[in-house]
């Protein structure tokens, strides 16, 4: 993220994955400034039912 920074680089936001850590999210959230997008759980398959989900929350959030 600072790399992308100092390049002026546009950030649109974080997507988290996995298993939730609210502490750890939270901290990198506020020590980056960068507008959380979205958390992708963990998934048995990815199919295409699965990434419209999760395209649909992150636009959603995009928008925002």
């Amino acid at each position: 993220i600072e790399v992308l920074k100092s390049r002026n680089i546009e950030i649109a936001g974080l997507i988290f994955n996995g298993v939730h850590t609210p502490t750890t999210e939270n901290f990198i959230l506020n020590y980056t400034k960068v507008k959380l997008l979205g958390q992708v759980q963990q998934e048995r398959e990815i199919t295409k039912e699965t990434v419209r989900k999760y395209a649909e929350s992150f636009r959603k959030a995009l928008c925002d």
